[in-house]
């Protein structure tokens, strides 16, 4: 049972017989009854889903869980998604359909350069999967505008930068670069940042002021928008407020 709530009432003895059909099987009836009204309610709570107890009484509807859990789901599968067609398309498809994939002359004709542009692919890689992961599973929504996040997101790589997850594609695009050795991915990294830039300042910036008010103005004052700080700010009070 859950603690606090009076003792459910025993329910009567019924009138059972053996001579019906399946009258043997249902012998077992007033033992399931009573081992159901007594563990049930406790077995439930336990799971973390509060039900209604035998007084009438429900501590926290089971419905606002389940809400929130096809929410999330949902997130989840739409963030999936999301990742797929946009950064997928201009991190994956445009620089393939810019270089092919070929290999050029190293720059600088230093091979080792190869390897750095590996590093940047793969970090980028990481953080981008891990930023729409945090969006999905904390934020309760998807960086597209169609399904925006809930809550602000602010923990995580966003402690250290606000747009993790630009900065990511940019590093993935420039990998690209240095590891075909194709300048042109460099001219086209730069066209994607400087549309990035346009869109922070122009549409997300002030649509995120608009929704959450101090709380993302309190954010933009402790956090870089593009350079990275080295070392997270610890304390932040905003950190304190988002749901876990």
């Amino acid at each position: 049972m859950l603690r606090g709530a009076p003792p459910c009432t025993k329910s009567p003895n019924l009138p059972l017989t053996s001579n019906t059909e399946g009258g043997r099987y249902a012998l077992l009836l007033p033992v399931a009854v009573r081992f159901a009204a007594w563990h049930l309610p406790w077995a439930l709570s336990y799971a973390g889903v509060h039900t209604i107890t035998c007084a009438g009484r429900a501590p926290m509807a089971a419905a606002t869980k389940l809400n929130l859990l096809l929410r999330r789901l949902f997130a989840i599968f739409a963030s999936a998604v999301f990742l797929v067609v946009a950064p997928g398309s201009v991190a994956g498809f445009v620089p393939w359909w810019i270089s092919q994939w070929q290999m050029f002359p190293a720059i600088f004709g230093l091979e080792p350069i190869r390897w750095i542009g590996v590093g940047l692919i793969l970090v980028g890689v990481l953080v981008v999967v891990e930023a729409f992961a945090r969006f999905a599973w904390q934020g309760l929504g998807t960086p597209a505008p169609t399904f925006p996040t809930k809550h602000l997101v602010v923990s995580g790589l966003y402690r250290y930068v606000r747009n993790p997850m630009y900065c990511a594609i940019i590093g993935i695009i420039l990998g690209q670069g240095l590891l075909f050795g194709d300048a042109r991915l460099f001219l086209y990294a730069a066209l994607v940042w400087l549309s990035f830039h346009l869109f922070v300042l122009g549409n997300e910036e002030p649509k995120l002021q608009r929704t959450y008010g101090e709380d993302y103005a309190a954010f933009c004052a402790a956090v870089p928008r593009w350079i990275p700080r080295l070392r997270a700010r610890q304390g932040n009070r905003l950190l304190r407020r988002i749901p876990r």
